[in-house]
């Protein structure tokens, strides 16, 4: 954890739990885990008919899926979700960390240009944030006191 931090003060790091189901489904792998369901659902068209009349980008083709744990002490440091060979057109959370007390961190901010937090929004069961890439952003890290973890389904509109 120490180099960890080190780096993040140069540069993007981040710390946290992550299950990659998009690849697990597409690898066969863990076959009927309950959280694959997600990507049945991200992948489906009435999800990705909602999300390109939402977004207005009707080149929407498909969207992947991971699920996030951020215990205390982890974070994802600013960045704008480029990426050299996923063409990524938007980004969605589904928090699912119910009671969040705002004090304990967790918060995905966004930048304006100076490196001001423009707004955040704190973890709260079953709620939706999405958003255009490219934007800086970033998860605030976890509060040591943190009762419990901030849990997410999260992924990529993918052209």
């Amino acid at each position: 954890m120490g180099n960890i931090y080190r780096r993040a003060g140069q540069e993007f790091q981040y710390v946290f739990w992550q299950y990659y189901i998009s690849q697990a489904v597409k690898a066969g792998e863990n076959e009927g885990h309950p959280m694959h369901a997600v990507n049945d659902w991200v992948t489906d068209e009435p999800f990705l008919d909602f999300m390109r009349t939402l977004t207005g980008r009707q080149d929407v083709r498909t969207s992947d899926s991971y699920a996030s744990w951020y215990s205390p002490g982890h974070f994802l440091t600013k960045h704008a979700d480029n990426h050299p060979t996923h063409d990524r057109v938007a980004a969605w959370v589904l928090s699912m960390t119910p009671d969040w007390d705002e004090n304990w961190g967790g918060h995905l901010a966004f930048y304006d240009a100076a490196g001001n937090i423009d707004g955040a929004f704190k973890p709260a069961f079953n709620t939706l944030n999405i958003f255009l890439i490219p934007v800086d952003h970033a998860v605030q890290m976890v509060a040591p006191y943190a009762k419990k973890p901030r849990t997410s389904f999260l992924g990529w509109l993918l052209r």
